[in-house]
């Protein structure tokens, strides 16, 4: 908490939780901090936190999913989480959650193939970033529907196509 910018590099990391609880990344300073190493869920049956609790997230290094649980992106406050580098099935179907108002920026070209909710807050899709054309999105759907969710497409200069293949 706290803390100023800082960058945490190194190489790929798999997160395991044998407690039962979900695993998590969280940035609770108020400065923009970046993470530039490769990591992934492990633990079956818990989600994958990320958390933008106070400041910027950004993620410049790739996700992968080896549990077959959802990528659960939150923040408070309207922060944002950017994923400048794809999420990727492991061995198991990545899924990605969107909730608590996070703006949220696909940057790369995701290559996951579950479904993407979009419960609360948005989001955008960068010129260079795109999703897997086998996934569904869902908009604001849920247990209980809501208006407050959005995605948008983010190049300035045109070019993206939203298309229900």
């Amino acid at each position: 908490s706290g803390a100023s910018s800082y960058n945490l590099q190194g190489n790929h990391i798999k997160f395991y939780n044998y407690s039962g609880g979900n695993t998590k990344i969280e940035n609770d300073s108020t400065s923009s901090q970046t993470v530039s190493f490769g990591f992934g869920s492990e633990s079956p049956g818990n989600n994958m936190d990320i958390t933008a609790q106070n400041g910027t997230l950004t993620f410049d290094s790739a996700y992968f999913d080896d549990a077959g649980v959802y990528l659960a992106v939150h923040a408070n406050n309207g922060n944002t989480v950017n994923f400048f580098a794809p999420i990727n099935n492991g061995s198991a179907t990545a899924k990605v959650s969107l909730d608590g108002g996070v703006s949220c920026i696909f940057g790369a070209a995701n290559n996951y193939t579950g479904e993407t909710d979009i419960n609360a807050g948005g989001l955008g899709i960068g010129s260079s970033g795109s999703m897997n054309s086998s996934g569904t999105i869902y908009v604001g759907y849920g247990s209980t529907p809501t208006t407050s969710a959005g995605l948008t497409l983010l190049s300035a200069g045109g070019g993206q196509t939203l298309a229900n293949p």
